[in-house]
Formats: structure tokens, C-alpha cells, sequence
């Protein structure tokens, strides 16, 4: 959908009682454009963290000497930063730092590797959103790895960020211009988060506070979706060993 389509509904509906920045009720104008989209893009980073809406992918190179990698452009092989380790191949796709949350590590092979999981031998660790711990011995390849071990690179798959709306020069937006890679199930909640905080200011010691109904029917919105198994979620990975019995 385009940026254009969102504004449309937002002064049609949620927006259509509220004066932003001085204009005629329900008007968002050129000069509220990046207030309006600042709202859009916190809403998105919500909905895309909340659910799996898009998958990334990026190729770990094991070092030797390294069992804790932060999982950050900086380190990787495009980046032409220097005196940092290069080891995320990202050569033709360059990685932009968009990690949510891992969904799967795999070896070369694909052979999935568990994480997260306590009392399972090789299991990797992810102590914060974008560091993942390896064990020594898969980094190292020791002599007694079991062979569905034996990789040189760790293949990620992670739930991506949706692309932040540049707002750095208001003259140069154009909502008709702008995509906007959200599917339309999950447009209504997006319209809710949005109206919720552009109600805020607003909303201060009146009786009924607009911008507190607006993120209960953000929160509604979402579980009803939750609800609905319509995300790309594929934690299978991370829960098997669970589910197996063996945590």
C-alpha cells in the first residue's frame, strides 16, 4: 500500500476530529507530514516486532577466535569500517541492520542448530536482540563435534524490521511515491497505534482520554490477529526441543 493510502484513512477516520499542527480538522498537510509519519514508523516497528511480517536472512562466518557476535552492520563484510572483525557475509545484499528477533540458526548443511535452550549440548545463546554466543566447540570444530556439526558459517534467519520512513526533508515527500510493505490485515491496528498518539497532547485532563481508547483498540486489534495465525511465524526451531521433551 502506498503512504498516501494511510494518510486517506487516517483523515477519513481516526483523524478526522483532530487538527494537527494548526490545520482544519482531519487535515494533515505537508508540513505535518513527518510528525504524522515519525507515528507511522513507531507503529510499524510495533506490528513488525509483534509479528513475524518479514523474513531477513544473513550468512555467520565462524572465527576462531570469536564466541560472541553481535549481530550489527558494522561487522559485515560490505562495511568498510576498519579495525572491526568482518564476520557477516553479506556480499550483494548488503545487511541494514534490521534484525527483530532470530527464528532460526542452521548449519551449512542446514541442520538446525537449537538456542536458547538449557541442559542441550551445542546449544547457541542469544543474550540480547542482535548477539548471538557460540559454543566454543561448534566455533572451534573440535575432534568429537558430532558431524551434523561440522560448518564453517551459521545460516540466520530473523524477523526483519520494516524499513524506516525517511522524514529528513519534508520537501521531498511524497505520500503517492512512498510503499509502504504492510498487508492490509494488519492496517487497522496500524491506524489505531497512530491515532493514539497523535490524540495524546490533546487528550490532556479531559473526561475521556481519546489517546487510552485508541491503544486499547491497538491492543485489541492485535489479539485478534494473534488470534488468526496470519504472520510468517516459524518458531518451530526454537520450541522442538521443548516440545520433545527434552528441556
Amino acid at each position: 500500500m502506498k503512504l498516501s493510502e494511510i494518510f486517506a484513512y487516517l483523515t477519513e477516520g481516526e483523524l478526522s476530529q483532530l487538527s494537527i499542527g494548526g490545520g482544519e480538522a482531519g487535515q494533515i498537510r505537508p508540513e505535518d507530514y513527518r510528525r504524522v509519519m515519525r507515528s507511522i514508523n513507531l507503529g510499524l516497528n510495533n506490528l513488525f516486532t509483534r509479528f513475524f511480517l518479514k523474513e531477513g536472512k544473513l550468512t555467520l562466518l565462524l572465527d576462531p577466535d570469536i564466541t560472541r557476535y553481535t549481530l550489527n552492520s558494522v561487522h559485515a563484510v560490505s562495511n568498510a569500517t576498519a579495525g572491526v572483525p568482518k564476520f557477516i557475509s553479506d556480499v550483494g545484499m548488503p545487511f541494514k541492520d534490521d534484525l527483530l528477533k532470530i527464528q532460526s540458526i542452521k548449519t551449512e548443511d542446514g541442520y538446525e542448530i537449537p538456542f536458547n535452550v538449557l541442559h542441550v549440548e551445542f546449544s547457541c545463546t542469544i543474550s540480547s536482540h542482535d548477539v548471538l554466543e557460540v559454543p566454543s566447540a561448534l566455533v572451534l570444530q573440535s575432534p568429537d563435534l558430532p558431524e551434523q556439526y561440522k560448518t564453517s558459517l551459521l545460516k540466520i534467519t530473523y524477523r526483519a524490521a520494516h524499513p524506516l520512513l525517511d522524514v529528513s526533508d519534508s520537501l521531498t515527500i511524497t505520500p503517492e511515491n512512498i510503499e509502504i510493505a504492510l498487508p492490509y490485515a494488519y492496517l487497522e491496528p496500524l491506524l489505531y497505534f497512530v491515532a493514539a498518539r497523535s490524540h495524546h497532547p490533546s487528550s490532556l485532563g479531559s473526561e475521556i482520554n481519546p489517546a487510552t481508547s485508541y491503544y486499547a483498540k491497538y491492543e485489541q486489534a492485535c489479539q485478534r490477529l494473534e488470534n488468526t495465525d496470519l504472520d510468517l511465524d516459524r518458531d518451530a526451531g526454537s520450541t522442538r526441543f521443548r516440545d520433545r521433551g527434552w528441556v
